[in-house]
């Protein structure tokens, strides 16, 4: 892919399903707005040069260990990171252009790493974790239940997650994706 030549006017690209396993050298051109690699054995985006057009990244199903040191354009806006081998978010600077980053299906564990780039992600309105972390996967689900924003719901995860720890200690089964609505209201709440 390193020297692959691409009509400069090309504003979306597909290249899903084709075994790539690097992107760096890639001279991706100026007018793209869409790039597709889902399904490829990518792992690493290291050195990448994303153009400053780019819009839409998908990359679900790689082979992808961490975005530390990746250099993502101001005017991304969906960023698809969905079942790679994420393991941690820290380090890791998106635009703050961002309004829709799924990270789901990969063992992302540190719960702060959450919080901390919903805080720093203001235009966020779409973000999946799930079957990372059951916590968060509850609290996604709750925000969209009663339509509450999600920033709102992970900025009070402390208070429940201390509440769940003490209830789960005292030997209750009680597992946290069956925890009643009113119940995590009342944390919320509290």
């Amino acid at each position: 892919l390193e020297d692959a030549i691409f009509p400069a006017s090309l504003s979306v690209l597909f290249l899903d399903w084709n075994s790539i396993t690097s992107l760096k050298g890639v001279n991706f051109p100026a007018a793209l707005r869409g790039l597709y690699l889902n399904s490829n054995q990518i792992t690493s985006l290291k050195g990448v040069n994303f153009p400053a057009s780019l819009e839409r990244l998908y990359l679900y199903s790689n082979q992808i260990t961490s975005l530390e040191e990746v250099i993502f354009p101001a005017s991304l806006g969906e960023l698809g990171m969905g079942s790679n081998q994420i393991t941690s978010l820290e380090e890791v600077i998106f635009p703050v252009s961002l309004s829709v980053l799924f990270l789901d299906l990969n063992p992302i564990t540190p719960l702060y790493n959450y919080l901390n780039l919903v805080q720093t992600l203001p235009r966020l309105q779409h973000f999946t974790c799930d079957g990372t972390d059951p916590e968060i996967d509850l609290l996604l689900e709750q925000s969209h239940e009663q339509r509450l924003p999600l920033a709102m719901k992970l900025r009070k995860i402390p208070i429940l997650l201390v509440f769940l720890s003490v209830w789960g200690r005292v030997g209750r089964k009680c597992p946290i994706r069956r925890l009643s609505s009113d119940l995590i209201r009342r944390a919320w709440d509290f």
